[in-house]
């Protein structure tokens, strides 16, 4: 199922997953920690390859989902 990050809430994707679905939502965009600093969204993230590039060119592997 997709659905927009309005939608994601932790008991509809609870329920989802108890009837067999997989909820694929995208999050809503992090807000810098710092002035300045970077987001989620400078990142490149490339789950088919299993990595993630930072804004300075770093590629390194995605960890394991929790």
């Amino acid at each position: 199922m997709l659905g927009d990050s309005a939608c994601g809430t932790a008991d509809l994707c609870d329920h989802l997953g108890q009837q067999g679905h997989d909820a694929v939502l995208k999050p809503p965009p992090f807000r810098a920690a710092v002035p300045g600093g970077f987001t989620s969204d400078d990142f490149h993230i490339d789950t088919g390859n299993g990595q993630v590039t930072c804004p300075a060119g770093h590629t390194v592997p995605l960890g394991k989902p929790r």
